[in-house]
C-alpha cells in the first residue's frame, strides 16, 4: 500500500498556531511533510462556520488541533477563566466533528500537544466514537508525530489504517471514482455537449421520471468504468480486530436494504409495514412511474422467519420453496419470507406513508426472477408409483395397523 498515493486530493488543516512565523508548535513541520509530497492544504486557525462544511465534503483529510485558543498570555501565565474557555474550545470542537461525520466520511486527524487517551475518552463520552474506534478518526499526540527532525505523519497514518480496513477501501474507491467520473463526463460531453437534455426528453417521451432515468445511465456507466477496483487482500487482512454476531447482521442488511428511500416515488422492491403487514412492491420498475395519473402498486406479502430451519450449510444459502423466495436481513434486521400465491394491486398515494426501505439489488432481482418463473410454472401429470417402484403393495389401514405393531415386537423377542 502506498499510503502517500492512497491520500490524494486537497486537505484542510485547523490549528491556531499554523500560521506561527516562529514555528514553535510540532504544527509547522507536520504542514510541512504534507506540503513536501504536494498535498495542496486549506489553513485555518480557527473551527469554520458549520455552513462551510457541506463545501468540504470531497476533502481528502480534516487535520485538526484539540486547544484552539490561548490559554496562557505571552508571559506564560494562564489567562482567565480558563477552565472556562477549555471548555467552550471542546465544545465548539465536538460539534464540529459531530456535523462532519454527519454528512460525511472524511478522515479526521486529531493530531494535539495533549494525550490521545484524554480526548478519546472524550470522543467516546459524546458518542462520537465507540470503544472499538467506528469512525474514521485518528487521535494522535504531536510528539509522537515528530522524531528529531523528521516527520513520522505518514508512518503513523499507515499504522492506523492497516487497522482500519474501512478507510483503506474508502480512499481506493474514492480514487477509482473520481477517476471513473472524470473520464464518464469528459467523454459524453465530447461527444454531445447537451447529452442532458437528450435524456431527459427521451425520459418525458416514455412518461418516464426523467430524474430517476439520467441518474441510471450515470451510475451505469461510472460503475463499469470503474471496473476492475483493486483491493489487496493483505491490506485488508492487516485489520484484525474481531467483529460480532450483531455488527456482521447489521451490515448485511444495509448490503441488502436501504431506508434511505424517497416516498414521492414508487419503486420496484420498496417494503411496506401496514400496521405489522408487510409487503413489497413487485410491479417492474418502467410501470412504476404512474401514467395516466394513476400510480397503482403490485404487492406480495412477507413475514419474517428464522433462518435457522432453512439454512443450507453446504452452500451457505436458504433452501427455498418454489411458491416462495428468502432474503434477509432487511427491515428491522430480519429474514422475511416472500409469498407468492396472491399479488394485492393498490393505490400508491393510499400505501406510500407505509414505506420503510427498499430491497437493493442483486437481492431484489433474486425476488423477482422467481416471481416470474412462479406464475409461468407449468406443472407435469403425477408419475406412477408402478413405473418408479417393482412392486407397489397398497395395505389397508388394518393391515398398515398390523404391520406396525410387528415391527415393534421384534426387538423385545430378541
Amino acid at each position: 500500500m502506498n499510503i502517500e498515493e492512497l491520500f490524494t486530493g486537497v486537505g484542510m488543516v485547523i490549528d491556531d498556531k499554523i500560521f506561527d512565523e516562529k514555528k514553535s508548535d510540532r504544527i509547522s513541520r507536520i504542514v510541512d511533510a504534507l506540503e513536501e509530497k504536494n498535498i495542496p492544504l486549506l489553513k485555518y486557525v480557527d473551527i469554520p462556520d458549520k455552513n462551510v462544511i457541506k463545501h468540504c465534503l470531497n476533502l481528502n483529510f480534516i487535520l485538526l488541533d484539540w486547544e484552539l485558543v490561548a490559554l496562557t498570555d505571552e508571559s506564560g501565565y494562564p489567562v482567565s477563566g480558563m477552565d472556562l474557555l477549555k471548555e467552550k474550545n471542546k465544545n465548539r470542537i465536538i460539534s464540529f466533528i459531530k456535523e462532519v461525520i454527519k454528512q460525511s466520511f472524511i478522515p479526521i486527524f486529531i493530531f494535539s500537544n495533549l494525550n490521545e487517551n484524554d480526548i478519546n475518552k472524550i470522543l467516546e463520552s459524546q458518542r462520537i466514537i465507540k470503544s472499538e474506534n467506528n469512525r474514521p478518526i485518528f487521535v494522535k499526540s504531536k510528539s509522537e508525530l515528530i522524531s528529531g527532525d523528521k516527520s513520522l505523519i505518514f508512518e503513523k497514518i499507515e499504522e492506523w489504517v492497516n487497522n482500519m480496513s474501512s478507510v483503506y477501501v474508502l480512499k481506493k474507491w474514492d480514487n477509482s471514482f473520481n477517476k471513473a467520473k472524470s473520464d464518464l463526463f469528459r467523454t459524453f460531453t465530447d461527444s454531445a455537449p447537451h447529452w442532458p437534455r437528450v435524456l431527459m426528453e427521451t425520459a418525458e417521451l416514455d412518461s418516464a421520471n426523467h430524474s430517476d432515468e439520467i441518474a441510471e445511465v450515470l451510475s451505469q456507466n461510472i460503475l463499469s468504468r470503474m471496473q476492475p477496483v483493486t483491493f489487496e487482500k493483505e491490506q485488508i487482512y492487516k485489520d484484525t480486530k474481531s467483529y460480532s454476531r450483531e455488527e456482521t447482521l447489521l451490515m448485511l442488511k444495509h448490503q441488502r436494504f436501504t431506508e434511505n428511500i424517497d416516498k414521492n416515488s414508487s419503486y420496484t422492491g420498496d417494503f411496506y409495514d401496514k400496521k405489522g403487514k408487510c409487503f413489497i412492491n413487485i410491479r417492474p420498475a418502467c410501470d412504476c412511474f404512474g401514467r395516466d395519473g394513476e400510480n397503482k402498486i403490485y404487492l406480495i406479502r412477507c413475514e419474517a422467519f428464522k433462518p435457522d430451519s432453512e439454512y443450507n450449510k453446504t452452500y451457505g444459502s436458504l433452501i427455498e420453496r418454489n411458491n416462495e423466495a428468502l432474503v434477509g436481513p432487511l427491515y428491522k434486521n430480519k429474514f422475511y419470507r416472500f409469498y407468492f400465491k396472491d399479488i394485492i394491486i393498490e393505490n400508491y398515494d393510499e400505501y406510500k406513508e407505509y414505506k420503510r426501505g427498499r430491497i437493493l439489488m442483486p437481492f431484489i432481482t433474486h425476488i423477482t426472477e422467481r416471481y416470474g418463473a412462479y406464475i409461468q410454472r407449468q406443472a407435469l401429470p403425477r408419475l406412477p408409483e408402478k413405473i418408479i417402484f417393482e412392486k407397489v403393495k397398497t395395505l389397508k389401514i388394518e393391515e398398515y395397523i398390523t404391520e406396525i405393531e410387528e415391527a415393534i415386537e421384534k426387538p423385545k423377542k430378541k
